[in-house]
């Protein structure tokens, strides 16, 4: 994998990016805190552990490493709707610095990961993608948990103009 492969799925993660961002705001203010689904994280600590993860990787990737504090979850400044979104939307930003500064190299080089496995970069890249998803469909179980029916997931068109 090459930083020409890698743009071509950073863009269309912009895209799915901008999708969770429209779940994120369909959270119940009064159910951020809540259980939606037993022995679950709460729809805040989802969110908050989903991009700190899409923040953390790609910065790791482009530094050639990712420890434990990189990954801290912010759980006590990160309270409110409106903080999450301000939150992911950060997380994004970081993100795509740092996927803008990488090169071949970085996506070839192996990368220590305080979670166990050393990775080469390019297959770190594809765990921002699958983590994401992955906890994306939880907030959509939660969503319908609660109520809500989530963004369609494919809706990109619907995104917030610059995603």
């Amino acid at each position: 994998m090459n930083m020409q492969v890698v743009k071509g799925m950073w863009g269309h993660f912009r895209t799915v990016h901008g999708v969770t961002l429209r779940a994120i705001a369909m959270i119940p203010k009064d159910k951020l805190d809540s259980h939606p689904i037993a022995g679950m994280r709460t729809p805040r600590e989802l969110v908050i552990h989903t991009y700190v993860y899409c923040g953390a990787i790609p910065q790791a990737v482009a530094k050639g490493s990712l420890a434990a504090e990189d990954a801290k979850e912010p759980t006590d400044t990160v309270k409110t709707l409106d903080d999450l979104l301000n939150y992911a939307r950060s997380q994004f930003k970081k993100a795509d610095e740092a996927v803008s500064r990488m090169t071949d190299a970085h996506l070839q080089a192996m990368v220590p990961t305080f979670w166990g496995p050393t990775m080469p970069g390019f297959a770190l890249m594809g765990v921002v993608s699958d983590e994401h998803l992955h906890h994306r469909g939880q907030l959509y179980a939660y969503l319908r948990a609660m109520g809500v029916e989530p963004p369609f997931m494919w809706g990109f068109e619907e995104n917030e103009a610059g995603l």
